[in-house]
């Protein structure tokens, strides 16, 4: 759920702060991903240990808020956060390959679920600024308590 949230936010947001730039935002997350992905598949993850799914879950919150604060951020620190989301969503998908798995055919499939959720959430954007602009910060408020309420449960 933590994964499904963290990826519809981003592209929510990206519908309401990048307007003329969707594909910014889903692009920093595919990219720092995968790369993060590769990197603790090799061996070199993050040295979170048990911290990792609390840290995804605050992630869940910190893109909900970035989504409630909608423009009001620069695009460069949005995009920042976006970028620090996706390290830690990475290196959850790196470490979570099964055994004797192709990382390519891992990879390739966690890239294009990741991007089609962006894409769900950037189209879910639009849709809910033309019924009313206050929509995707109400999207973005539900998708914080739900990352705060995994935040919970996990602490």
């Amino acid at each position: 759920l933590d994964h499904l949230l963290a990826m519809v936010a981003v592209g929510l947001w990206s519908a309401v702060a990048l307007p003329q730039r969707r594909w910014q935002a889903p692009a920093v997350f595919v990219a720092a991903m995968a790369l993060v992905a590769l990197l603790a598949h090799l061996g070199a993850a993050l040295p979170l240990g048990g911290a990792l799914a609390v840290m995804i879950a605050a992630s869940v919150v910190l893109l909900g808020a970035l989504l409630v604060s909608g423009a009001a951020l620069p695009a460069g620190l949005g995009l920042g956060l976006v970028g620090a989301s996706a390290l830690l969503h990475g290196t959850a998908h790196g470490l979570e390959m099964a055994a004797g798995a192709s990382f390519l055919a891992y990879g390739a499939g966690f890239v294009l679920a990741t991007a089609a959720l962006h894409f769900g959430g950037m189209g879910l954007g639009v849709l809910l600024q033309r019924v009313r602009a206050v929509l995707p910060r109400a999207a973005g408020a539900l998708i914080g308590g739900a990352g705060l309420a995994l935040l919970l449960a996990r602490i």
